[in-house]
């Protein structure tokens, strides 16, 4: 009986003042969690809040594609109200896997002037597009997508792995390849990305079918 009391007394206390969660503190917490890319704390934090609770709403459909690499409709149309294409953000494609699963498929301007394909095979995925020299394309071994930049890997030169100390067969894979940033990509809808071409700064808006 008295351990029965107790637990009555406790869910009722429970009721009545631990139900009431601490909306900033979660929200601070889960600010913090994400940043340090603990995407499953972070959801678990912002699943205890409204969407309407400052940008709630944006980091819950951030971290449900960074764990889940999926982005549904409802996800696309909340990181188009928030992510600002003016200030270069696109935390979006911030990861690979997601970065693929969204630009998979043909890209164009209405006047097909520059396309961007995006496309797998069983043993890779492939890129093929008139944004950048084709130079660059033929001399890179491969290709990365970063913080919203889409660019390519560059075999160092020899000279340059002399000057590390080290023989290239020992670099680490990042230290074997000059990066070079090629266009940066923002997500404007869902068959619809806008592209800054970093060399001369210019912008276009690409669709797909």
């Amino acid at each position: 009986m008295v351990i029965g009391a107790i637990v009555v007394i406790g869910w009722v206390y429970n009721f009545f003042t631990g139900g009431t969660v601490d909306y900033d503190l979660e929200y601070k917490n889960g600010s913090l969690y994400y940043t340090n890319r603990d995407y499953e704390k972070a959801e678990e934090c912002f699943s205890k809040l409204e969407d309407d609770y400052k940008d709630t709403g944006l980091y819950r459909a951030l971290c449900q594609a960074h764990l889940y690499h999926f982005l549904t409709d409802d996800q696309i149309s909340e990181l188009k109200r928030n992510l600002d294409f003016n200030d270069a953000k696109n935390v979006l494609v911030s990861d690979t896997h997601i970065a693929e699963k969204f630009l998979d498929g043909y890209w164009k301007t209405s006047s097909k002037s520059y396309t961007l394909e995006f496309y797998f095979t069983e043993d890779a995925c492939h890129v093929e597009t008139n944004l950048a020299p084709s130079s660059s394309w033929d001399k890179a071994e491969s290709f990365y997508i970063k913080d919203g930049v889409f660019g390519l890997y560059m075999p160092k030169k020899d000279d340059q792995s002399k000057d590390a100390g080290e023989d290239s067969d020992q670099l680490e894979d990042e230290d074997k390849y000059d990066r070079k940033d090629l266009f940066r990509i923002s997500i404007l809808e869902k068959n619809k990305i806008a592209v800054v071409i970093l060399k001369d700064d210019s912008r276009h808006v690409l669709e797909r079918d």
